[in-house]
């Protein structure tokens, strides 16, 4: 077998080869994302689209050839970085989570109160609507994603930091975040593997006492017709 020389084409894809899976190794092991549990990752370079007033989007290296679909979410190692929004074979766009587009489902660690957080543009904090007034929300809580049923994101990934709460009479609570992730400074990212249709939750229906036991088929009275 010939030596392998710097020029050699097959030796230049052994050296590629070996210098991705180092990287995404040494990537991995800089990002520690304690809070995915064993979902499936793939790391990847922020390699342009930097977020600005007008484009709230970022590309990365990886793309389908790596596993990664369109809708799958994206986390650095302090917590939320937005979605895949377009992917091409070793490509993808991810759609930041403070552009306005972005709704995430979240709860307020360790409390129960949830609510929806929205993006409002580049540089400011996130909105949070639907939150109960009854339930505190104090500044510097911890948003995670709530992973309710349907949900685009996993449970428990870090969203934001209560910036701002007030509360007016029975009116709901008035919350902003503060992105955990500094999106203008994004260097390495990880996509989660994971979508709805891969890792569907089940939520339980609930028991309803008030409904009466079903009337036994061989006395049940003939269905009436209903009008559509």
């Amino acid at each position: 077998m010939p030596a392998c020389g710097p020029r050699t084409p097959r030796c230049e894809r052994q050296i590629q080869d070996q210098y991705l899976q180092q990287e995404n190794k040494d990537l991995t092991d800089q990002l520690k994302l304690d809070f995915v549990g064993d979902i499936p990752t793939v790391a990847a370079r922020v390699i342009g689209g930097a977020e600005s007033n007008f484009q709230l989007t970022v590309i990365i290296d990886r793309g389908t050839a790596a596993g990664v679909t369109k809708g799958m979410p994206v986390v650095a190692s302090s917590g939320l970085v937005g979605r895949v929004l377009e992917v091409s074979a070793h490509q993808a766009t991810i759609l930041l989570v403070t552009d306005p587009a972005i709704n995430v489902g979240i709860q307020f660690a360790p409390t129960q109160a949830v609510g929806v957080a929205s993006g409002q543009g580049s540089g400011r904090p996130l909105s949070v609507t639907l939150v109960d007034p009854s339930q505190d929300t104090p500044v510097g809580a911890v948003a995670v994603t709530s992973g309710l049923a349907g949900s685009p994101y996993p449970r428990g990934v870090p969203v934001g930091t209560v910036a701002t709460t007030q509360k007016a009479g029975a009116q709901p609570r008035s919350v902003t975040l503060d992105p955990v992730v500094d999106l203008r400074r994004l260097s390495y990212v990880e996509v989660l593997l994971w979508t709805p249709q891969t890792h569907p939750v089940l939520t339980p229906a609930p028991a309803s006492p008030s409904v009466p036991p079903a009337v036994p088929a061989t006395t049940a009275a003939p269905a009436a017709k209903v009008s559509k």
